[in-house]
């Protein structure tokens, strides 16, 4: 799988197109990509594109569109997770993975052996939060 950055306005008919200065940054210093590098982008309506690293400086980086791609379908099935509340923020990282997994519904339960009380949740207002209508029991 190709690495993928989000273009915002990509016009597919561009011989070059330099992106943000953020995804740039991811581009070169995080993943370590360079010049010939083939890579996705993506303009947040629904297109997708392949592309090739054309030129990659410290904090900018440019790229040439080489063909449209088949995005991927969302999946037919409704998938939810039901996923015992975590100490602290870990729950946070869940939510995230799960919502990149296509997870279309969370819903978090305290059980016999959660080690977070009901008291920690309410002040961290976590239910606040939730997507569903769950009280604590």
């Amino acid at each position: 799988m190709r690495p993928r950055f989000h273009v915002p306005g990509l016009a597919s008919t561009a011989e070059r197109v330099e992106l943000p200065e953020d995804e740039a940054e991811h581009l070169v210093r995080v993943l370590r990509l360079g010049v010939g590098d083939e890579v996705e982008v993506f303009d947040g309506r629904g297109g997708l594109w392949r592309a090739e690293v054309v030129e990659a400086g410290k904090k900018s980086a440019a790229v040439r569109v080489i063909a449209p791609s088949a995005p991927a379908r969302e999946l037919t099935v409704q998938l939810s997770l039901v996923v015992s509340v975590l100490k602290g923020d870990k729950i946070d990282d869940v939510v995230r993975d799960a919502v990149m997994l296509g997870v279309s519904s969370i819903r978090p339960v305290t059980s016999e052996r959660s080690e977070t009380s009901l008291a920690v949740i309410a002040r961290s207002m976590r239910i606040a939060r939730c997507c569903c209508t769950c009280t604590p029991r």
